[in-house]
């Protein structure tokens, strides 16, 4: 399921596919990639349990039998997209190159301490925080995904400045909240960041291109602004109702 690191003719890659190709590697896509679902596919869905069942933060979500059928289920959705999605098969020397890489990334993260989430205090302003998760979504999709690779600069400088950005980007959100992140701030931040999606769907659905069908992107735009809103409330009522116990 990491076919499009390596296969050149990955159906999304377009320009990708030839720029920051190097041994064999897609450099630039996978690094962009792997920054893209860090964020969306990973850090926000998490966000959004933890915000709607609290209680399970500090817990884990599955028990062993849980656990299990997962692995499974993840195990049978690798196979069959590594067999069907495209013909391209990958070397042993990727495979264990994409292992190692895995291996590493976990121990690294046991090893980072992470700033308290949740509870009371002076913490961050929600909106600021909103506004920066939008700026950032929108310039790092339109700039670094799709006009820096047009330019035709060389290909390590293109990897240094996205992952430059995302250090800026990153080193702005710390410092908006060194004071901690509140569950209504976590909120604000990954709603900035969906807008991004949510706006892709209005301008899909509503482009009409021919070459895919996206009815029904809008639907599913408003439907999840609408349970944003719903959680925001939900959070709100949270925090104000722990601030009164507190007093």
């Amino acid at each position: 399921m990491v076919k499009s690191f390596f296969d050149p003719s990955w159906p999304d890659l377009g320009l990708l596919g030839v720029y920051g190709r190097w041994m064999g590697v897609n450099w630039v896509w996978s690094e962009w990639l792997t920054i893209y679902h860090a964020i969306y596919s990973i850090t926000i869905p998490i966000l959004m349990i933890e915000l709607l069942f609290p209680s399970y933060r500090h817990s884990n979500y599955l028990g062993n039998k849980g656990l299990a059928s997962f692995i499974g289920l993840i195990a049978f959705v690798v196979i069959f997209g590594y067999i069907y999605l495209t013909p391209y098969r990958l070397t042993i020397v990727e495979l264990l190159s994409c292992f190692v890489a895995i291996a590493g990334l976990v121990l690294l993260a046991k090893r980072i301490k992470l700033r308290r989430f949740g509870g009371l205090g002076r913490r961050a302003n929600t909106r600021l925080l909103w506004l920066l998760g939008t700026i950032s979504g929108f310039s790092y999709f339109i700039f670094i995904f799709h006009i820096l690779p047009s330019t035709g600069i060389p290909v390590p400088l293109t990897m240094a400045i996205g992952l430059g950005y995302t250090g800026l980007i990153m080193g702005l959100i710390l410092r908006a909240s060194r004071n901690g992140l509140s569950e209504s701030n976590g909120l604000g931040l990954a709603s900035g960041f969906l807008s991004l999606l949510f706006s892709l769907d209005f301008i899909l659905e509503m482009s009409k291109s021919g070459v895919k069908d996206y009815t029904g992107e809008i639907a599913v735009a408003i439907a999840f602004i609408a349970f944003l809103l719903m959680l925001s409330r939900k959070v709100r009522r949270r925090e104000l109702g722990n601030t009164t116990v507190d007093r």
